[in-house]
């Protein structure tokens, strides 16, 4: 099997956002004892609010709404309302207006997407989120092996990073310091890029692209907080 088909996604881009969809409908539904239908109105919302701010996330967003026509058609036309008052292009009487914002209105906890494992957020960020590679740009990463430990505490792993492309592949790195939790393969972690060579964009070269795990992460990810750290 070839590298290319090692880091494709297993799951479909549909299916993730459907995994979205789902995940949190059950933690809004169970957060805030609303109804499945509400719970799942609010979880669809939540999802396109986040993919209209993120740079290739017009695909996904056409995706969701085909999702709505044959999964979810009882939630159609109200979501359809929603974004287009959310957007500016609908303007509402007052008391309906009103009645939306009380209908959205959610606490901090509500607004993030709580993944089943970290294989499943991982998946999310390499279709949903921005994946570009900029100097001092931290982009989540899943730990595939821990080598061994240096004697000042630090951790040597090698990674693999979020792309658009489903992932690739980092060789040779350690943690910043001894105060990154210890880890093993399958944690989610915070990737600090350094420094990166020209062909940095190429999923096939291991060595373009330098950096530090900075933090082990939790498969939890607010789009005005970003991921969540792991305390352990």
């Amino acid at each position: 099997m070839g590298l290319f088909n090692i880091l494709k996604p297993k799951k479909s881009g549909r299916q993730l956002l459907l995994d979205g969809i789902s995940h949190n409908a059950d933690v809004i539904e169970r957060t805030e004892g609303k109804s499945r239908k509400d719970a799942e109105y609010l979880a669809i919302c939540t999802l396109i609010d986040d993919l209209s701010k993120r740079p290739n996330g017009r695909q996904g967003y056409l995706e969701v709404m085909e999702i709505l026509k044959t999964r979810y058609p009882e939630h159609l036309n109200d979501v359809i309302t929603y974004v287009g008052w959310s957007t500016g292009k609908l303007v509402f009487k007052p008391e309906f207006e009103e009645a939306l914002r009380k209908r959205h209105a959610r606490s901090d906890p509500q607004d993030e997407l709580v993944f089943k494992n970290n294989a499943g957020a991982f998946e999310y960020a390499c279709k949903c989120l921005n994946c570009t590679i900029s100097e001092g740009d931290v982009l989540p990463a899943l730990v595939k092996t821990v080598d061994f430990h240096t004697k000042d505490g630090r951790q040597s792993c090698t990674l693999t990073l979020v792309s658009d492309e489903g992932g690739r592949e980092i060789a040779l790195c350690d943690t910043l310091n001894e105060n990154v939790p210890k880890l093993k393969a399958g944690d989610l972690v915070a990737y600090k890029i350094v420094g990166h060579l020209p062909d940095s964009k190429s999923n096939i070269s291991m060595l373009s692209v330098m950096g530090f795990v900075v933090a082990k992460l939790e498969p939890v990810w607010s789009p005005n907080k970003g991921w969540k750290v792991a305390r352990s």
